[in-house]
């Protein structure tokens, strides 16, 4: 380093600089910013099948390679084939079951050696996926600096041989007759903490029947929260509105029902309660709520109830 850059930066430095925007490697920017990535969630909540889809995708643009260590290679082969279009090539996708893995080599220690070797070849990786986090990090008592140590080799990864690198994680059940207070051992809340610390981007993934929430927390850009529905087999992406209303038919069943009697016709509080066999209370709990969420026009008095544009 020169002797002008060891006397650090000034204000007007800062002035001059241009931030760079965030690579993204996904199409919908959804899983895949450049550096490093945590998608965590329940198991059998659709985390692989997401990666698995936006593997392939990515394949046509960019050079991406697998490691789907909870599969052996038969099973791996059937799962990503799914995916596959006819009139696609996908020749930048690389695959690695747990069977490519030597009986006397680590799996971090293969990934690190598929990924150097391709980058010494001239051919390096843009993307890896590493499908689970537990088949490369070792054990640890769970305390924070344990953790974080564990997991650094994984997360230098990128960028010394890919520009992102996206690490798939199973959370644990929580136990329900433990409080929130006491739910786990302070050592595995820690561990979670570090795990989070340790990453660029942690994703969160949770279903409902066949809707997936994304929610991201990131150092990279700011927080935010992407909905998708699983259809015939693929995960298509849902706009605002539709996911909305996918999570007040979940937790909101009456403002669901307010939301679709609303797309017949507009109609007073009062006659919402009368249609819907709702005590008028209950309506307008339902009714004041759905107009923060900007779902419907203010309740006036003696004014019908609308749904708002992009809702009708």
């Amino acid at each position: 380093m020169s002797g002008q850059d060891d006397k650090g930066l000034t204000a007007s430095d800062l002035r001059l600089h241009v931030s760079r925007p965030v690579q993204w490697f996904d199409r919908d920017e959804r899983v895949v910013p450049q550096g490093t990535t945590l998608l965590t969630g329940r198991p059998k909540s659709g985390k692989s099948l997401l990666c698995e889809q936006i593997a392939v995708e990515m394949a046509d643009s960019s050079s991406v390679a697998y490691f789907a260590f909870e599969y052996g290679r038969n099973l791996m082969m059937d799962r990503f084939k799914r995916h596959l279009e006819p009139d696609s090539d996908y020749s930048g996708l690389r695959l690695y079951s747990r069977d490519h893995v030597p009986a006397r080599e680590l799996p971090l220690s293969f990934v690190q050696r598929m990924l150097s070797e391709a980058k010494e070849a001239g051919n390096g990786y843009d993307v890896a996926f590493i499908d689970v986090l537990n088949k490369v990090k070792p054990r640890t008592d769970g305390s924070y600096d344990r953790e974080y140590d564990a997991v650094a080799p994984i997360t230098q990864l990128a960028p010394n041989y890919v520009k992102a690198l996206v690490v798939v994680h199973h959370t644990r059940k929580r136990d329900p007759k433990a409080s929130s207070a006491t739910s786990g051992s302070v050592d595995e809340a820690l561990g979670s903490t570090a795990l989070a610390g340790a990453f660029d981007t942690v994703v969160g993934l949770t279903r409902k029947e066949e809707v997936l929430t994304l929610s991201h927390e990131s150092r990279l850009f700011e927080s935010r929260q992407w909905g998708l529905t699983l259809v015939g087999g693929r995960l298509v992406p849902m706009t605002s509105s539709e996911m909305t209303a996918a999570q007040l038919q979940h937790s909101a069943p009456l403002q669901s029902q307010i939301v679709d009697v609303l797309r017949e016709k507009p109609m007073l509080q009062t006659e919402l309660a009368a249609h819907l066999k709702v005590a008028l209370v209950n309506v307008n709990k339902a009714v004041a709520s759905l107009h923060d969420k900007g779902v419907i026009t203010a309740p006036r008095r003696n004014e019908k109830l609308k749904l708002l544009e992009r809702w009708r």
